[in-house]
């Protein structure tokens, strides 16, 4: 899997990441690096091939691949940034502020995600 902006989102929600830690820092290193390019791979493919992978997984319940995954987990990287921007820039501009339009589009974007959940789900099927 290709560590980019939003794989390393991904990453750290699933496991501790340091915030400075980007993709245009990282070091090629070895899978002893701790937080190394090689090492994260390493720690990708041991959460997909885990216990606590419940979401990426095939209709025989088995692991997807980290190429496999990052097709699922990109876009719902990208829809959870964009909610989050939209989000913050309402919270931030007036906490009782209520934009119909705006609140619609974050509407969008929940369904965009649930689409994409409920579409690997139904591969886990």
């Amino acid at each position: 899997m290709p560590l980019d902006s939003f794989t390393l989102e991904w990453f750290r929600s699933i496991v501790f990441l340091p915030k400075n830690i980007t993709w245009s820092n990282l070091e090629c290193g070895d899978v002893n690096t701790e937080y190394s390019y090689i090492w994260i791979q390493k720690k990708i493919r041991e959460y997909l091939d885990g216990k606590n992978n419940a979401t990426y997984i095939d209709e025989n319940e088995q692991p997807l691949t980290p190429f496999e995954a990052e097709f699922y987990i990109w876009p719902e990287q990208q829809f959870k940034r964009a909610y989050k921007s939209i989000t913050d820039q309402i919270v931030k501009s007036n906490p009782n502020y209520y934009d119909e339009e705006l609140y619609n589009s974050c509407e969008e974007l929940i369904r965009k995600i649930q689409a994409l959940q409920n579409k690997l789900n139904t591969l886990k099927q």
